[in-house]
This record gives structure tokens, sequence and C-alpha cells, in this order.
């Protein structure tokens, strides 16, 4: 039971550790393009404005 409960342990340990990663590489990806698409629609209107 104890060899049981201290895999489970590692297991969950791992599990965290992988989505932590994933959830980096996610935030990595998903904030530089928000920031993208929030400045060239900035620059869109700025540019329609203009006109």
């Amino acid at each position: 039971m104890k060899n049981l409960l201290s895999k489970i342990d590692t297991l969950n340990g791992s599990v965290i550790a992988i989505s932590s990663v994933l959830f980096l590489i996610g935030f990595g990806i998903i904030v530089p393009v928000l920031a993208l698409v929030i400045y060239s629609v900035r620059d869109y209107r700025r540019f329609e404005t203009q006109k």
C-alpha cells in the first residue's frame, strides 16, 4: 500500500510539472499573439482614421 502511495505521489508530481511546462509554453505563445493582435488592431484603426 505504501509503495502504491509513493508511486501516486511521484506521478502527481510529474503531472504537475508537465502541466506547468505546458502552461508556460502556452503562455509564451498566447501572450505574444495577443499583443500582436492588439497592436495590429490599433495600428489598423490609426491607419483608417488617417484616410
